[in-house]
């Protein structure tokens, strides 16, 4: 039997992170870490939350000044610590800015090569200015 996690990886693709997340569940607040972001999902790092539980997230995505705000309904999973998180309702805005964050991580990046000494370099994406 598959796990909704599971179909979830199919569906997006999944990429590793560390992003600072709120999390407010009912009357409590917590700082939490997303480890794993997805178009339609994430992991946080952490205690684990109730399955079929709303969460509110803000969540601070590199490269916008604004947090981003979802409602995310807790997933149930089994083997795995800390808590996924479905995204059930968010703002376009926001919803467009998770996306370009990804696809900016999806992106190729071009390799620069080098020969030095008669040992090839390869170095994945630009050299840092």
């Amino acid at each position: 039997m598959q796990t909704t996690v599971q179909t979830e990886r199919r569906r997006d693709a999944r990429i590793p992170v560390s992003l600072h997340v709120l999390a407010l569940d009912g009357a409590t607040a917590s700082r939490r870490r997303a480890v794993s972001l997805s178009a339609s999902s994430l992991v946080l790092e952490g205690e684990r939350a109730e399955p079929g539980s709303i969460m509110q997230l803000e969540l601070s995505v590199p490269g916008r000044a604004e947090p981003v705000w979802a409602a995310a309904e807790v997933l149930p999973v089994e083997g795995r610590a800390g808590s996924v998180v479905r995204f059930r309702e968010m703002a376009d805005c926001d919803r467009r800015a998770i996306e370009a964050f990804l696809e900016r991580r999806l992106a190729p990046r071009p390799r620069e090569r080098v020969v030095a000494c008669g040992v090839e370099i390869s170095r994945p994406g630009e050299c840092p200015s």
